[in-house]
């Protein structure tokens, strides 16, 4: 039996430079509109100023009847957002990335009246410590593509630092707008086949197609940014310049096929999805959970052996951060089986440095292992090193040691029994891509623009990540 399919529609509204731009944006959203369709629009804050003083509240307007998100300040104004983060510390970039945000944010949001439904970063520039500030803000998605993304669950929502996250696959050609009217039929032969991939794509959940284009496309000849912001360069002020724009006949004939591949799309017998529906379809099932001392233990079994992840446990899934804090709490139960452990704020911020602390020490007590657990549970965050005994042990060994310690006290009641330390392996790190399958060539970066610390900082944030469908968490209990 096939299952439901949805295709999110997303159009990227940055080009602050091209007054022709405003009125492709008009045209898409009344378009969409028209059909009683509603598509997600991330605005950068510059754009919507540049609406403003060429009073386009036109454009506004149209917009606002559609899914509003954020689209970065300043989107390809050097530093971006990547540019500047890779150079300082680790929870120092989650506050200068709230810092060069918060204003823009509150911007689109002021003038659209509403807080935005999803942050969308500007090209290349996907990091992983704008969770924090997403969380604070209330913006409950991190909304991306599979070009961009540094994360790739198997194409599928997931959940990170407490933020849901998506970065599927791009059902449209690239650039999408500006290749019609000639593409068009390649266009709708794309879309046929994401929406039959997903429908076919095995029992339950519901088929997801990703389209992501800018309004900017169906106008311009090449990107706004690119003139004026390439290779880490930013063009002097009063020397930018617009793009050149496509001959207003052809921007007619494009305009046209988008209308005729809406109308395949009206056909198709899917559902058109904005980011509000994304974030209502899969909510975390863990928020309003409770659990026990029954699974801790289910955790320490997974995580004995040291391969340590996200697990769902009957249906509610947990990152690694949530599940050994639950552990951790119910180290320090003596009473009997079955008391409520609850999840912490704590367990939703990543361990910063987690993916370069050093291992050490080998055995040690129950007694040892109890007190170092305090640690887990005593801050705002996950430590990166936990001192255990005489030895400093990595979180990722901690983890095993506790969960190989927990059981132990299970099965013998001896805290004086010593137990020993499993290499550890964290298995959501895995979905952390290569260097050679992330966006670093993107053209407004410096030359040979290679943002290690970025992805570093992806991989200890994958303790706090977790597919937003349980069956695909690491363990299934």
């Amino acid at each position: 039996m096939s299952r439901p399919v949805a295709v999110l529609l997303r159009f990227d509204t940055e080009d602050f430079l091209t007054p022709e731009s405003d009125e492709a944006a008009l045209f898409l959203a009344e378009a969409l509109t028209r059909r009683g369709l509603r598509a997600t629009f991330p605005m950068t804050a510059w754009k919507v100023k540049s609406l403003l003083s060429r009073k386009r509240g036109d454009v506004l307007q149209a917009i606002s009847k559609h899914a509003v998100g954020y689209h970065s300040t300043s989107h390809s104004f050097h530093p971006t957002i990547a540019e500047e983060l890779c150079e300082v510390a680790d929870a120092e970039a989650e506050r200068r990335f709230l810092q060069r945000e918060e204003d823009g944010l509150r911007l689109v949001a002021d003038r659209f009246e509403r807080l935005p439904c999803a942050y969308t970063q500007p090209g290349g520039n996907w990091v992983a410590e704008a969770t924090a500030a997403l969380r604070a803000w209330g913006v409950p998605l991190y909304y991306s593509e599979d070009w961009n993304s540094y994360i790739d669950v198997a194409g599928r929502p997931f959940f990170l630092g407490g933020v849901l996250a998506y970065a599927g696959e791009v059902a449209a050609p690239k650039p999408f707008l500006s290749r019609l009217p000639g593409d068009l039929a390649a266009a709708r032969d794309r879309l046929g086949l994401a929406i039959r991939r997903e429908r076919d794509g095995g029992p339950g959940g519901i088929g997801l197609v990703n389209v992501v284009s800018h309004p900017t496309e169906l106008v311009t000849e090449t990107f706004w940014d690119q003139a004026n912001f390439a290779r880490g360069s930013n063009r002097p002020r009063e020397d930018w310049a617009p793009p050149v724009v496509r001959p207003v006949q052809v921007v007619r004939l494009a305009e046209g096929a988008f209308e005729e591949w809406l109308q395949t799309l009206c056909g198709s017998g899917v559902d058109v999805w904005t980011a509000e529906d994304l974030v209502r379809a899969f909510p975390d099932p863990a928020a309003g959970a409770s659990f026990d001392t029954s699974d801790a233990q289910a955790i320490a079994s997974a995580w004995a052996g040291g391969r340590v992840g996200s697990i769902a446990i009957r249906g509610v899934s947990l990152t690694a951060s949530e599940a050994i804090t639950l552990l951790a709490q119910a180290a320090r139960v003596t009473g009997p089986g079955g008391q409520r452990l609850r999840l912490t704020t704590g367990s939703q911020s990543p361990p910063w440095g987690a993916c370069e602390a050093v291992s050490g020490g080998g055995a040690f007590t129950y007694q040892e292992v109890l007190a170092a657990a305090d640690a887990l549970l005593a801050g705002d965050r996950l430590p990166a090193v936990v001192p255990v005994g005489e030895a400093r042990l990595s979180l990722l060994d901690m983890a095993t040691a506790l969960a190989k310690a927990y059981l132990l006290h299970l099965g013998h009641g001896d805290k004086a029994a010593r137990c020993h330390r499993a290499e550890g392996t964290l298995l959501p790190a895995r979905h952390v891509k290569p260097p050679e399958r992330l966006h670093w060539d993107w053209p407004i970066f410096p030359p040979d623009f290679r943002p290690e610390a970025v992805r570093r900082r992806a991989i200890d944030a994958t303790w706090t990540l977790k597919p937003a469908e349980a069956a695909l968490c690491d363990y299934v209990v």
